[in-house]
């Protein structure tokens, strides 16, 4: 493709554009800019609270290993500074970080499709605007724009999309300000979450597969951008090394099942709206033997198995096609979600893979679009389909969101009201604290940091109760069970 042949941006047409992802935005989001702080939130808040300047290379201190990502901790700090304990604010970025994805694959789809796709009978513009569309309303993002804790998949990903629309104009143009761009982006991307490193084995594919370059030749060009993922990787080690010694998941016998079951419901969870809590359960209820897992949910979610069929039959569809465009989206899906594939599905970690997976779906259909207008208008139906079937899942999930932020409000404003009456270093345990609803989180963690954040109270210590906690030997205790929505004293 020459340089002389690409397309120039139309600034006002990228504005309409915007807006319109705005727009639809804050149609479906509105009701939640209000939503309360939930699990996880009350540990990055802690973190956002802390006045010492060496957490920002830290990310979950308390509980899980160090992680380096100074960007994210800065973005938290910054708005608590801002916006304490008000959670509008982290809504309001939360969202306005979506619809900046949102729009950023528009941009990427528009500058692929008008390069990379030959030529169609459909404008490649008006593909890019239902990729962005579809991106925008697609229900697996109701986690990573309501769960504030997942704030970091939407900052990554905003650099990571950049980084890699920078790649593609300098495939294109061969101008080296692209280059510095790219490595920019990438630096920033991965400084906001470590699973940005996947952007170098997603160019390495690029360039081996669709761009045919040798391995020597991907090395020699684009070497810089490994050193810094190598220099960012020795240098998290070397500043947490004990990530390698606490994470023996790693090491466990069943982490491959857990990987190959994990990769089963990502490619399916893209296609259809899944519970993955509910799934999870289930997958705990048949034992430890892996096909027994299978099994049970057949005999308890048959629809799940039907569910994965069918996604299996798509994909071979779409796949089928002589496509690049499509081969390469399916494999990039894998690429994106590789470095959290150990870990029992979370939606938050498909945000980035639904962007390639979006790319997947509107490339397919810009490749079978023709002259035969009953073709055409079977593809606009299913499209318009498609569209409908994500407004109506985010939907519902949303309503749960909302509902789980109720929740979490009415514990905090009980907790408000019997804690004068706890005398000053006592030890306070809540027993039956809900950790989701229908998906969305509740009190998984965070019910420890409620004394600093929401009371003032540094004396007190509030711990979730397990089976494991002997609270009978303890002195200046105090249970308390959480029973149909309230709080009820029980020693």
């Amino acid at each position: 493709m020459k340089i002389e042949n690409i397309k120039f941006e139309n600034l006002k047409f990228d504005i309409y554009i915007f807006i319109t992802y705005t727009v639809v935005c804050f149609i479906m989001f509105y009701r939640c800019l209000d939503n309360y702080f939930i699990s996880d939130d009350f540990i990055l808040l802690n973190v956002a609270s802390q006045g010492d300047f060496s957490s920002i290379f830290f990310h979950y201190p308390p509980i899980l290993p160090h992680y380096l990502r100074p960007i994210l901790t800065l973005t938290y700090k910054f708005l608590f500074m801002l916006f304490g304990m008000s959670s509008i604010g982290y809504m309001l970025l939360s969202l306005l970080l979506h619809i900046t994805n949102s729009f950023l694959v528009y941009k990427t789809a528009n500058f692929v499709f008008s390069n990379y796709s030959g030529k169609r009978v459909i404008s490649p513009v008006v593909i890019s605007i239902l990729c962005g569309l579809l991106f925008t309303v697609h229900y697996i993002h109701s986690e990573p724009v309501l769960f504030i804790a997942s704030m970091g998949e939407l900052l990554f990903t905003s650099f990571y999309i950049l980084a890699f629309l920078y790649y593609l104009k300098l495939k294109l143009t061969k101008t080296k300000k692209y280059y510095l761009f790219t490595c920019i982006f990438f630096i920033l991307s991965i400084l906001s979450k470590e699973t940005a490193l996947s952007f170098i084995v997603l160019l390495i594919l690029l360039e081996k597969t669709y761009f045919k370059s040798d391995l020597r030749l991907i090395v020699q060009k684009f070497g810089i951008i490994i050193m810094i993922g190598i220099i960012y990787t020795v240098i998290r080690f070397l500043l947490f090394p004990e990530m390698i010694t606490d994470n023996d998941i790693f090491f466990s016998a069943g982490v491959f099942f857990e990987m190959i079951k994990n990769i089963i419901f990502t490619y399916t969870a893209l296609f259809f709206s899944l519970d993955f809590n509910m799934i999870k359960n289930v997958l705990k209820s048949g034992g430890t033997i892996e096909v027994q897992s299978f099994i049970e949910i057949f005999y308890k979610l048959p629809s799940v198995i039907i569910i994965i069929i069918t996604s299996i039959i798509l994909y071979i569809i779409i796949l089928s096609r002589k496509n690049g465009l499509t081969k390469i989206s399916f494999a990039a899906i894998f690429i994106t979600v590789l470095p959290t594939i150990w870990i029992a599905g979370f939606e938050r970690y498909l945000y980035l893979p639904s962007a390639a997976f979006v790319f997947l779906i509107l490339s397919y259909f810009l490749c079978i679009y023709g002259i035969n207008k009953f073709r055409n208008s079977i593809i606009i139906f299913i499209l318009f389909l498609l569209l409908f079937y994500n407004l109506y899942s985010l939907r519902i999930k949303i309503n749960n969101w909302e509902r789980a932020s109720e929740m979490s409000t009415e514990i905090v404003n009980q907790i408000k009201i019997i804690s004068p009456s706890i005398p000053d270093g006592s030890k306070v345990y809540f027993r039956n604290l809900p950790d989701q609803y229908n998906g969305a989180w509740v009190f998984r963690n965070g019910i420890e940091y409620i004394p600093h954040l929401i009371l003032g109270r540094n004396d007190l210590n509030f711990y979730k109760l397990t089976d494991e906690v002997n609270t009978e030997s303890e002195k200046k205790i105090f249970v308390y069970d959480y029973l149909d929505g309230n709080i009820i004293k029980l020693k």
